[in-house]
Parts: C-alpha cells; sequence; structure tokens
C-alpha cells in the first residue's frame, strides 16, 4: 500500500493508539501521511505536505454523523481542538504527549474548532446526517442545493 512505495521513509514510520485500532504515521519524500483501520475493516488515510502538516496538523475523520464520528490525527505544536456542540459548549478534545487527538466526538457535536499556539483560531463544520429515507409506498423528494 502507501508504506511500499519507493519515495517512503521506512525509518521514519511511527505507530499510534487510533480510536479503532493502530494507526501509523508515513513519512514520505514529498509528504506525510496517516492511516488509521475504520470499523469496516478498510483504512482511512490522508496525506499532505510537511509544510502544511507542520501549520496545520493532519485529520481523519471516521464514522457515520447518524451513528457517532471520530477524529484521529495529529495537531501541530501547541495547538489545541474542540469540538463545538449544537448549543454553543465546547468540548475539548485530549491530545497526548505527542499532540496525537484520537477520541470519539460527542453526539451532539456540529463543528471542530482547532485553536493555534498564537490564539488564531479555524471552525471545520462536521457532516450531517442524511435526511431519513421514505416509508415503504411513499414517494421520497430529493432537492438539489439553490
Amino acid at each position: 500500500m502507501i508504506a511500499v512505495r519507493s519515495d517512503v521513509d521506512r525509518a521514519g514510520i511511527r505507530s499510534f493508539a487510533s480510536t479503532t485500532g493502530t494507526g501509523w504515521l508515513i513519512p514520505h519524500k514529498d509528504r506525510v501521511c496517516v492511516a488509521i483501520p475504520d470499523r469496516t475493516g478498510g483504512f482511512g488515510i490522508s496525506c499532505a505536505r510537511p509544510s502544511v502538516v507542520v501549520a496545520q496538523g493532519l485529520h481523519i475523520l471516521k464514522g457515520d454523523p447518524r451513528q457517532g464520528l471520530e477524529i484521529d490525527g495529529a495537531l501541530p505544536e501547541g495547538e489545541t481542538a474542540d469540538a463545538i456542540n449544537a448549543d454553543g459548549t465546547a468540548t475539548k478534545l485530549q491530545a497526548d504527549s505527542y499532540n496525537v487527538v484520537a477520541e470519539r466526538l460527542p453526539p451532539n457535536a456540529k463543528s471542530l474548532r482547532f485553536t493555534a499556539a498564537d490564539g488564531t483560531s479555524t471552525s471545520n463544520p462536521l457532516p450531517v446526517p442524511p435526511p431519513p429515507a421514505p416509508k415503504p409506498g411513499q414517494v421520497g423528494v430529493v432537492r438539489s442545493p439553490s
């Protein structure tokens, strides 16, 4: 897979505990990748250039918004992360001593807020559940965004 490519720094590969098993940090010549198992037997993979990882971190969001979401990844040095709940309150996500976050998000989380060491923050909305399927015998209406 991505760990056997010729541009991988095999000596730099590191493992970490994720919400679904062992995750892997895989450095390449021009990018860093994180691979994390999901609950269906596959893997979530995210890659970015080292300059982006240093500035923004590298994260994978897993799950189904109807059953719960999980975040795994690395935060930049000094950065913190919060789940912003529907009522506006924040739930702090706990990073380990390597700044790795591996947590199940609160069921009412609507967005993630990342706050850098200098106090600047960015927010990212979380996926929302799709509408329920029509009941048997009913016709569903699908509307495109306006």
